[in-house]
């Protein structure tokens, strides 16, 4: 028998990487701290793998970005560039 998975409520939000902001002074567009666990160099950009309490946040910045690895990141998420998807219906909603 299969068993039906629990409904979802609420609404769950997401933002591209690209879009994260960071920097490595907290600031009112980056106000949440994150400790860097690893930077992946790409040439034309890096891609930082930020943790936050338990969550894992993916941010892209510049090469030249000052932000090194176990140090500390500030971060942001801009309001016009979150997604918000509604859980009940799998449709975004914003």
């Amino acid at each position: 028998l299969l068993s039906a998975s629990p409904p979802r409520n609420g609404v769950a939000v997401g933002i591209r990487p690209e879009d994260v902001e960071v920097g490595d002074t907290e600031s009112p567009r980056s106000p949440i701290a994150a400790k860097v666990m690893w930077v992946e160099s790409l040439g034309s950009k890096s891609i930082l793998s930020l943790q936050v309490g338990d969550a894992l946040v993916k941010a892209v910045v510049k090469p030249t970005d000052p932000i090194q690895r176990k140090h500390r990141a500030w971060i942001g998420f801009p309001l016009q560039a979150q997604h918000i998807l509604d859980q009940s219906t799998d449709r975004f909603v914003r």
